[in-house]
């Protein structure tokens, strides 16, 4: 048995594949742990995936195991992951095709810009809003054709849920608290490499897991990932052109 805040370390310590994850997590008991910071058991699920493009949702409802097939590869808190895709259901009309106009009644009404075969979808931050805004994207933005345009479409995507300070508060017996997107994570499978950018600099930073040593007896190692500046003054990068405009 193990708490819930232990089983994504055992996964990576004892698996290389979803398959293998899913064979083993029948096999043991996982519980929920207090936290006594929040004062509360974190109902804690977990996606996983590997560079085969295997990817399953691992969830405890109600002291039972429920392992989901993530065919679509989202995830959000909550609610369940079945609970969220049958609320997809209710945007299956959603196409990144613009509207035509229509004749009312002899006056021609037209779509008001762009978008508009996306009109009605949800734009706030709750976590079945976010799975249905990122099902959206996922499905209908342009596959990259290397790595490298893949993690740019992501940080596009991901770009469309990041939580400015002070839109999100709460109002608890200790004071008001604020919910902000601290970090975002894109992961490179296949060539292993971890993307990542905080709230305070939106510079992408990346870290070559190959180049790290993982074996026996490796050295641990830490990364103060806090600070920077993500602005850089690039005046002095214009050129005088040849004739004066």
């Amino acid at each position: 048995s193990m708490p819930n805040s232990d089983l994504g370390l055992w996964m990576l310590c004892n698996f290389s594949t979803v398959a293998e994850v899913r064979k083993a997590l029948p096999e043991i008991y996982v519980y929920g742990q207090f936290l006594k910071m929040l004062e509360r058991i974190i109902p804690v699920h977990f996606a996983v995936h590997d560079p085969s493009g295997d990817s399953i949702v691992i969830e405890y409802t109600k002291g039972k195991l429920n392992i989901f097939d993530n065919k679509i590869g989202i995830m959000t808190n909550s609610p369940t992951y079945d609970w969220q895709l049958t609320n997809l259901s209710n945007y299956a009309n959603l196409t990144n095709i613009n509207v035509k106009s229509y004749d009312f009644n002899g006056e021609t009404i037209s779509p008001i810009g762009q978008g508009s075969g996306l009109l009605g979808l949800p734009g706030d931050w709750t976590p079945p809003s976010r799975f249905v805004r990122v099902a959206i994207c996922v499905k209908f933005a342009d596959p990259g054709k290397d790595a490298s345009e893949a993690i740019n479409t992501a940080l596009h995507i991901l770009n469309v849920f990041d939580i400015p300070k002070g839109v999100i508060k709460e109002v608890t017996k200790e004071g008001v608290g604020e919910d902000i997107t601290e970090w975002i994570v894109v992961k490179d499978l296949t060539n292993q490499v971890f993307h990542f950018r905080t709230f305070e600099n939106l510079s992408v930073r990346a870290v070559d897991l190959k180049k790290l040593d993982f074996g026996p007896g490796a050295k641990s190692l830490k990364m103060d990932i806090t600070g920077g500046n993500d602005i850089n003054d690039i005046t002095d990068s214009f050129k005088k052109s040849g004739s004066a405009n």
